[in-house]
């Protein structure tokens, strides 16, 4: 499973934007929610994670993993977990292949 991200902003936030570009560059998608235009997103970021700056990003698949400010260092961590989830992927699909060729091959032996 590929990790994405929700990033909370505002306009003209420039570590928002940098941010954005970062993780654009690592391959991670993400959703922006601007915080002038949706008070409860606010709220939650500001009330319920304690966060007084921005960009507050949220792991969508862990929501109890986030942080604020621009962090290449936890971006570059997501960007290496969906390398591996890829590369995983990739690897179970052509064992699968494989089993199944043995398997055919065994089976037209009968």
């Amino acid at each position: 499973m590929r990790v994405t991200v929700t990033v909370y902003s505002t306009p003209n936030c420039q570590r928002c934007h940098l941010t954005c570009l970062a993780l654009e560059r690592a391959g991670i998608a993400y959703t922006v929610v601007d915080i002038t235009e949706n008070a409860a997103a606010r709220v939650w970021i500001t009330d319920e994670l304690g966060y007084a700056e921005l960009p507050v990003v949220v792991v969508d698949q862990d929501p109890e993993n986030h942080w604020c400010g621009l962090r290449d260092q936890k971006i570059r961590e997501l960007a290496r977990l969906n390398s591996w989830a890829t590369s995983s992927r990739a690897s179970i699909e052509h064992e699968l292949v494989l089993r199944a060729n043995v398997m055919s091959k065994l089976g037209a032996g009968d």
